[in-house]
């Protein structure tokens, strides 16, 4: 069975457009982390039962202080990993959305590929009036997602699903890489276990301009950067990965997002 972690931190109209998008053609359970928002955006867990879809189950658990999305990731794993009767969890941001098939098209995926333990997708991003700003398309093989992950993450966050066996053996997320956990999880995950990227666009992700990428961009590119030093080996990859990502951390925001408009259609 699989479980979907959303992290929520005052944002409950993203998370409803959220949990409209998921749909399985088998039971499937949602998890809902609300990170101690502020009375007036704790999302409404009737009204979540009530627009979920067939087969779509919602729990909600409400950390009483925010602690940042690491501990409510963790918080939402620490429970996954009780509960024996979860084979797979899937991650999903607030205000990102799936495609109609996005999980079974992961579940089957993984089921007949014994050997990937995670597993991402391709992505589009668009802003928060819907309109198409690029799209990114990571390696599908294990290979190249090895080598690439001393360059940038080579997985999209709310795109992932994982087997249970990789929590169990590899723990949580890590602490002290704000805003770049994900990228420091996957990193290790991948010198562990195989992975893979299925060549579909499976999940669209909403670029939020008041977003952690953005809000904290300079914490983050500091982070990848101490990453990337602590995790790949010293080839020509990690070369490039220090130069591009020393490039990020000078080059104007504004600038990026324009380059990743041109050049990732």
């Amino acid at each position: 069975m699989i479980l979907v972690l959303i992290p929520h931190y005052n944002n409950p109209s993203g998370l409803y457009t959220s949990i409209m998008s998921i749909h399985h053609k088998e039971a499937i359970d949602v998890l809902v982390i609300d990170d101690g928002s502020s009375d007036e955006n704790i999302p409404d867990l009737e009204v979540l039962k009530k627009i979920a879809n067939k087969n779509v189950n919602i729990y909600m658990e409400r950390l009483e202080e925010n602690q940042g999305i690491t501990y409510a990731l963790n918080y939402g794993l620490s429970l996954f990993i009780k509960d024996p009767k979860y084979k797979y969890i899937a991650r999903l941001d607030c205000g990102d959305v799936c495609v109609r098939n996005r999980f079974s098209v992961q579940q089957d995926f993984l089921v007949n590929n014994e050997n990937v333990s995670l597993l991402g997708s391709w992505v589009k991003f668009k802003n928060p009036q819907n309109r198409d700003l690029f799209s990114y398309k990571p390696p599908v093989e294990h290979k190249k997602i090895q080598k690439k992950m001393s360059i940038r993450c080579n997985f999209i966050h709310p795109s992932v699903m994982m087997k249970r066996n990789v929590v169990e053996e590899m723990g949580f997320y890590p602490e002290g890489y704000e805003a770049a956990e994900d990228y420091a999880y996957f990193f290790k995950i991948s010198r562990n276990f195989e992975t893979a990227n299925i060549n579909k666009f499976l999940t669209q992700v909403t670029v939020d301009p008041n977003g952690i990428s953005r809000v904290k961009r300079t914490i983050q590119n500091k982070n990848k950067i101490r990453i990337i030093k602590e995790n790949s080996p010293k080839n020509l990859h990690f070369f490039y990965g220090m130069i591009f990502n020393y490039g990020l951390l000078i080059t104007p925001r504004g600038f990026v997002s324009r380059m990743k408009q041109l050049i990732m259609k």
